[in-house]
């Protein structure tokens, strides 16, 4: 098979500079307005957000620099006027008393508890019928036994 070529249109270009032969059409030099126009919003874009990044970054990085002190937000705030403080006092006979008096009876109950991991009372009674050691009595309550737990 003979090998078929196609003839293409031979196109002139003038050396003369007084104005083209064929100028482009209107939607040609529209399209080639709007190409350009893209390519330079697109690299402005790109500009303004490294420049964003580059200022976020450098603010973030300088932050633990700054010597002010954060300044506390009023809505968080937990104190309020409406709170109205009371002291509570607990007693518990001997662990605890509201008169002067006894401050040195429970200080020595105290003291007498040794609370390494724990303790618990049982009945002395209870304690000899399952091979338990003597132990000091619970200042409350006599008839039971202080036993310490230990881990």
């Amino acid at each position: 098979m003979p090998a078929k070529f196609r003839l293409s249109e031979a196109k002139y270009a003038s050396l003369d500079q007084s104005g083209p032969i064929n100028p482009p059409s209107l939607p040609q030099r529209l399209y080639g307005s709007i190409l350009s126009l893209r390519h330079i919003w697109r690299e402005v874009l790109i500009v303004c957000l490294s420049s964003l990044c580059t200022g976020l970054l450098v603010n973030r990085i300088l932050a633990p620099l700054d010597g002010r002190a954060p300044q506390p937000n009023p809505e968080y705030d937990t104190t309020s006027n409406h709170d109205r403080w009371t002291q509570f006092q607990w007693t518990t006979g001997i662990y605890s008393s509201s008169k002067p008096e006894d401050f040195d009876a429970v200080n020595k109950a105290w003291e007498e508890v040794i609370p390494a991991y724990g303790f618990v009372a049982v009945d002395h009674e209870w304690a000899v019928e399952n091979h338990l050691p003597a132990s000091m009595s619970l200042p409350s309550d006599p008839s039971k036994g202080v036993y310490i737990l230990d881990a």
